[in-house]
């Protein structure tokens, strides 16, 4: 009986050990994913600043350009709905004929 409170007792500190490893590793995954961040985001305000454009105007191009691109989105699904209206039309036709 020993033998089994040995190994179970080895597989405990076994688990614990990897639990403490794996809370390490996470917890230097949040620190590189805060440094990319901190790049990226870097990245962007020296890319910001050379246009010489100001604050406004970037949010307002941003602004133009989240528009546009849901427009084009909605655009996109009235086309789908015509053409699937029109293979509908098409295949009730198609079954009277038959």
């Amino acid at each position: 009986m020993q033998d089994f409170d040995k190994r179970i007792e080895k597989l405990k500190n076994d688990k614990e050990k990897l639990s403490d490893k794996i809370k390490e590793y996470n917890d230097k995954i949040s620190e590189i994913q805060k440094k990319i961040e901190e790049l990226e985001n870097q990245r962007i305000v020296t890319a910001f600043r050379s246009t010489g454009f100001s604050i406004e105007d970037v949010i307002t191009r941003i602004s133009a350009l989240k528009l546009q691109t849901e427009e084009s989105e909605e655009k996109s699904d009235d086309e789908f709905e015509k053409e699937f209206a029109a293979l509908e039309a098409e295949e009730r036709k198609n079954n009277n004929e038959i």
